[in-house]
């Protein structure tokens, strides 16, 4: 958009488009065109083809998977900023989260993104889980939840701070995931 406009975005601005696009398409503020069944056509690469292959989509989970991947972009493009990572990590949970099953524990194996959330210290998935919360990503802040449960006990959790812990934050959520 800005090189249209005959500026060259630096790198931060770019990321900082992509991100602003990704955080739309979560929301659903921006949607894809869909069909009579409220579906969308994504193609992706079939690997064992070795072609492009068309998978009807439901519109909600054509949303999550664009945006997980305007926020891996923006992610790739900004690394060390700690929004842009926030955003990263919860549209990739959020994403994995619907995939398979809301009340269903993620994978946790190498590379998924339970994986790079669990890789994360403790403040830093407190702030993932905070920023989640936040923005209303559900999905993602009960996988950072789960993984909290997992990483501390509930004295380290809860007690011996000066300030509510974001899990108290999270029970009190209208969403009792």
């Amino acid at each position: 958009l800005l090189q249209m406009l005959g500026d060259t975005p630096t790198r931060r601005e770019s990321a900082l488009v992509l991100a602003r696009r990704a955080k739309s398409y979560l929301a659903a503020r921006e949607t894809l065109a869909v069909d009579d069944e409220d579906r969308v056509d994504v193609w992706t690469w079939d690997a064992a083809k070795t072609e492009p292959v068309r998978k009807p989509t439901a519109r909600d989970d054509a949303n999550r998977l664009f945006a997980a991947r305007l926020a891996r972009d923006a992610h790739a493009i900004e690394p060390n900023d700690d929004e842009i990572r926030r955003l990263y990590l919860a549209a990739m949970l959020e994403r994995a989260a619907h995939e398979n099953g809301l009340d269903k524990p993620l994978p946790t194996g190498p590379g998924t993104p339970a994986a790079k959330a669990a890789d994360l210290d403790n403040e830093a998935l407190e702030g993932l889980l905070a920023y989640s919360i936040d923005a209303g990503y559900t999905a993602a802040a009960t996988v950072a939840a789960r993984l909290l449960g997992h990483k501390k006990t509930a004295v380290e959790l809860l007690y011996d701070r000066a300030q509510p812990a974001v899990l108290v934050k999270a029970v009190r959520h209208p969403d009792r995931r």
